[in-house]
């Protein structure tokens, strides 16, 4: 078995090179919920093995393509809050 060389492609554009130029045509075709497609369709998200064989069974895309997608980082990390004012000291 061999396995096809295919050009690295982030997940939106592989589902763009297959039909699906949107979102909301994501969660049409799959049945995800808005929340979660959202998050795979903007690169929050990464595609786990389990997921990538059901979209390929729902949207008949090689499984061997989903699992060569590139990976997205994730993003930076946020600190929570405000940073503390920081008191003057008496002399």
């Amino acid at each position: 078995m061999s396995l096809q060389v295919i050009p690295r492609m982030t997940f939106r554009e592989l589902l763009e090179a297959h039909g699906i130029h949107s979102m909301p045509a994501l969660r049409q075709r799959t049945g995800l919920s808005k929340q979660y497609a959202w998050a795979l369709w903007h690169g929050r998200l990464n595609l786990g093995v389990r997921l990538a064989q059901r979209l390929s069974a729902q949207l008949d895309i090689p499984l061997v393509e989903l699992l060569q997608v590139q990976r997205q980082r994730p993003p930076a990390a946020r600190p929570p809050g405000r940073p503390r004012k920081r008191r003057e000291r008496e002399p």
